[in-house]
């Protein structure tokens, strides 16, 4: 909670240049279908669809950039859930990584046990919105400059935020879902230095996820990015295109 004595000002400067929010609602007519919920970040809505598709059932998204400790934190999702006519069989939870760093848990102690506590009350209050609450890894970060490469300064940060995450869902007996190693195992291609490529990326993941809750496990490498190819014949020359191969529903 903020302290009377404090002020807005240091939730302002901590701010990222853009704070954004956003929402998505499936099947809105049918009050009465099974819905999922999925929270996170910008990576998280990339993949939002695959997942509903696999699981062949609406998973509704509430996406912000917002920081745990912001003040306009639990408005987001208290706007949202007020007055919801929908049921959340489900909540998958994929935050606390990419935004609100400002302070590093990877770099001191004091941060660690901060952090422990901002997340661990984030999730005591989805319970209330749903029993059965699922958490996501966040996904390893690219070095800006070189979408070859991995950040190993962002990921630090990443893997340590990830770890009490982590801990927290084995402590409440909650599912825990490793995609930070998924994706960096198989190194999908980024088209920035946070965000996954095209579809092809986003389906393997989607079907991990799936195939996780299902308790299907296979082998990680089953999830590589995949690619094949058309050859076209043009004027008698064959030319072959790399082309990313995408997942279908069957």
């Amino acid at each position: 909670m903020l302290n009377k004595d404090n002020t807005l000002d240091i939730f302002y400067k901590n701010r990222e240049d853009i704070e954004w929010t956003n929402t998505w609602i499936e099947n809105c007519r049918d009050k009465d279908v099974e819905h999922w919920l999925l929270i996170g970040d910008s990576v998280a809505r990339s993949f939002r669809s695959d997942l509903s598709n696999l699981l062949d059932k609406p998973v509704d998204f509430i996406g912000t950039s917002s920081s745990f400790e912001d003040p306009c934190f639990y408005n987001i999702f208290q706007a949202f859930f007020n007055k919801n006519i929908y049921k959340y069989t489900k909540i998958i939870v994929m935050l606390g990584c990419k935004h609100g760093c400002y302070y590093k848990i990877s770099e001191d102690s004091k941060n660690v046990l901060k952090y422990r506590e901002l997340y661990y009350n984030f999730i005591k209050y989805l319970k209330q919105y749903s029993k059965d609450i699922i958490i996501l890894s966040s996904t390893p970060d690219k070095q800006k400059n070189n979408l070859k490469k991995w950040n190993d300064s962002s990921n630090q940060e990443i893997e340590a935020r990830n770890n009490i995450q982590k801990e927290i869902a084995i402590n409440n007996n909650i599912k825990f879902i490793d995609i930070y190693q998924l994706v960096k195992f198989n190194n999908y291609p980024y088209i920035d230095f946070c965000h996954l490529a095209d579809k092809s990326c986003t389906n393997q993941v989607a079907l991990y996820i799936n195939d996780e809750i299902n308790c299907i496990k296979k082998d990680i490498t089953f999830y590589k990015h995949k690619t094949t190819h058309r050859v076209f014949n043009i004027l008698g020359i064959k030319i072959k295109i790399k082309r990313k191969q995408r997942w279908t529903k069957t």
